[in-house]
């Protein structure tokens, strides 16, 4: 500490055999531990993450050593191996900055995954790793396999072989090859990351529409493929695809004519296909298909972002990461959505997002800058891709919210708080509408909490403007009724009986911690059907209106002072015209509550992983996460229904408010565990953790 001699003696600093420092730069008074644990930089921090990591890790003291020998000497790399763990780590000797290529084929596929950061780096190839390092500094990296959703792509060396007389699109005509390409498609589906079949079985593929592209020297084809399943009812996607001699990913099939063997690959992957879109639109241009045709056209924002009309020119890359559809950036000014599983009738996105854009709402959501659609005579037009304006500079509000959660856990273990002194907000719904919030939680949450009240307001004012329209039926507000009340009743209840007894399936697959929350989960089934039945016996006086449908921080861009909200196609589960249907926009309030629950949740466990957090401190650190959710959900749902207050979609008691939120609520856990289940295994305790939440137990 900062007392004299540090605070380990009152005697006389010349009478001590080992004085305290007394030197300005390093003077006890600056540099100490009590000065240190107040500081998140500090050598004392830092320490103390490079201790919790390496006890984390046991292939640190007990891992197999392999020297790696790149041609730069003054970098030192090893691997340590123990029990799966693999353990990079990369090491400057030198004063000056240095680069570094690193032969890392044996663990071909895996992902860099930097310890302390929780930052992943690019996948390990068969080429040689290139890693830049500044002066004396490191990494360690745990080497973890590639996360994926979806089945696992074929080799291209492995791919099956298709011969066909002619060019290669006879393949689509030739009755035999479209039938045996037909199966090929069907083990292909479930390897690409926009599929959300997966968890079903898919009794046949068969290719419906094939509409011609040229682009520069090449071609290409636009496919319509139904797939059906054993147990559910059909779906279409969109699959463009161009034929190849030097295909890296993508590739779906080789195809022998009487000239060269090219590879059939997803034309997505092609970089010089991905201009066409852009093109297509700027031009207002027409292709014919077999059965129909795909018509593109441009908005009157197009011209604005574009002063240089249809000869202008932006260079095209893909948009990265796990999406349902493909996303394509143009030039900083465009970026194209290119939908994958695709359904005739009005796009819910569209629709919505050109109403708001009339009501002058555009300040809300990316405007519409054009759109691609296939049409087909006697069926109404599909949406097959939407352009909008580009955003720069956002991040997506759930990586706001998760960095700010760090920020959040480092300042609780830094000032180390009395849990005895804090409250948490009331849940009394007229308590929550006045609620005050005190100096001390502004100070302890920080600058996050006024982004929730920010968020909530807008969020409100969507609504509001959603509502507006009492002429147009698409929008016009309607009342809740007693048939409406029993389909909410009727439809929550019947997905939670298949969620849970899915649940029942997959016990045995679960953690030891997981299968315990999911006993009691199932134990309290009865409460489940209660919490439900609660909306038949309710009498409910507000109104449905149109409204976003998917609504969580996912679905909303920060730009650093401002929110904008994005795809507003809803459920990608329900067919288009549930999509459109008018319900309560606390639906959407609770999709936003369960998605702040959800982050701190996702945090808490990441700060656990990469050692910040203790196990023996864990106890505490879920109180603390619990504090920031219940403050800040208030504080959202305060800011939304004091800018919704006067609207009449809003219930008129706050009986009917909490019945309504608490339901939705208990049905968004409920759906989120059912896509944990199927697809991140790992996370189905936050789940399971959420619903007994919401019950209460």
């Amino acid at each position: 500490s900062p007392d004299r001699n540090t605070g380990f003696s009152r005697a006389n600093p010349h009478r001590l055999y080992l004085p305290a420092i007394v030197e300005s730069e390093y003077h006890y008074e600056a540099i100490n531990v009590e000065a240190q644990q107040a500081n998140t930089n500090s050598l004392w921090w830092w320490m103390k993450r490079l201790l919790a990591t390496r006890a984390r890790y046991q292939a640190f003291g007990r891992g197999t050593f392999e020297l790696l020998y790149p041609e730069n000497r003054k970098v030192l790399a090893f691997i340590r191996t123990y029990q799966g763990e693999h353990i990079l780590v990369v090491v400057n000797l030198s004063r000056f900055s240095q680069t570094v290529e690193l032969d890392l084929s044996s663990c071909q596929g895996m992902v860099p995954v930097e310890m302390f950061g929780r930052v992943k780096f690019p996948p390990i190839t068969s080429n040689s790793y290139f890693l830049s390092l500044s002066p004396y500094s490191f990494y360690w990296f745990a080497l973890q396999l590639e996360e994926s959703l979806t089945g696992v792509p074929q080799p291209t060396a492995q791919l099956p072989t298709l011969t066909v007389k002619g060019k290669w699109q006879n393949v689509f005509t030739q009755k035999l090859a479209k039938a045996a390409l037909e199966s090929i498609l069907a083990d292909f589906l479930p390897t690409c990351p926009w599929f959300i079949g997966q968890d079903k079985t898919i009794r046949a593929v068969e290719i419906n529409e094939t509409i011609p592209i040229r682009y520069q020297d090449k071609e290409a084809e636009i496919l319509l493929l139904q797939v059906e399943y054993t147990e559910d009812l059909p779906e279409t996607y969109v699959l463009p695809v161009t034929c190849g001699i030097d295909v890296i990913e993508g590739g779906i099939t080789k195809i022998q004519t009487s000239q060269e063997t090219r590879i059939l690959c997803d034309a997505i992957t092609d970089k010089d296909f991905l201009g066409i879109f852009l093109e297509a639109i700027s031009q207002n241009r027409t292709y014919k298909g077999s059965r129909g045709e795909l018509v593109a056209s441009a908005s009157g924002l197009f011209a604005q972002l574009s002063p240089e009309g249809e000869n202008a020119t932006f260079e095209p890359y893909p948009f990265k990461g796990i999406q349902d559809n493909n996303s394509i950036i143009y030039g900083n000014r465009f970026i194209l959505k290119l939908y994958r599983q695709v359904e005739a009738g009005i796009n819910p996105d569209s629709e919505v997002r050109h109403f708001l854009t009339k009501k002058e709402a555009s300040n809300y959501v990316a405007r519409i800058a054009g759109e691609i659609k296939y049409q087909r005579p006697g069926s109404q037009p599909t949406a097959i891709a939407i352009l909008q304006e580009y955003i720069p500079d956002t991040t997506s509000a759930w990586s706001y919210t998760l960095d700010s959660l760090r920020l959040y856990f480092e300042q609780i273990m830094v000032k180390q708080f009395d849990w005895n002194q804090v409250h948490l907000p009331s849940t009394v719904m007229s308590e929550v509408q006045t609620l005050e919030i005190p100096d001390f939680i502004g100070e302890t949450i920080g600058a996050y909490l006024g982004s929730a009240q920010l968020l909530g307001k807008q969020t409100a004012q969507l609504h509001t403007i959603l509502a507006s329209d009492l002429e147009n039926r698409d929008f016009a507000p309607e009342a809740f009724t007693s048939f409406y009340q029993r389909s909410i009743y009727q439809y929550s209840r019947n997905l939670a009986g298949k969620v849970l007894l899915s649940l029942k399936k997959h016990l045995g697959q679960l953690p030891e911690s997981s299968q315990k929350l999911a006993h009691k989960v199932l134990a309290h089934q009865e409460d489940i059907f209660d919490r439900f039945r609660s909306i038949l016996i309710q009498k409910i006086t507000a109104q449905r209106t149109r409204c976003h449908g998917q609504y969580h921080l996912g679905q909303v861009l920060y730009t650093g002072k401002d929110f904008i909200i994005i795809d507003f196609k809803g459920e990608r589960s329900r067919p288009l015209n549930e999509r459109r249907m008018k319900r309560s926009p606390l639906r959407d309030v609770a999709g936003m509550l369960q998605s702040f629950n959800y982050a701190t949740r996702v945090a808490l466990s990441k700060e656990l992983d990469s050692g910040m957090i203790r196990p023996d401190n864990l106890p505490l650190m879920k109180q603390w996460a619990e504090f920031w959710y219940s403050w800040v959900g208030a504080a959202f749902l305060n800011a939304y229904l004091s800018s919704a207050a006067n609207s009449n979609f809003l219930p008129k008691t706050n009986q009917e408010l909490r019945v309504l939120l608490d339901a939705y609520l208990l049905e968004k856990a409920i759906q989120d565990l059912n896509r944990q289940l199927t697809k991140r295994s790992d996370w189905v305790e936050i789940s399971l953790a959420q619903i007994l939440h919401y019950l209460g137990a």
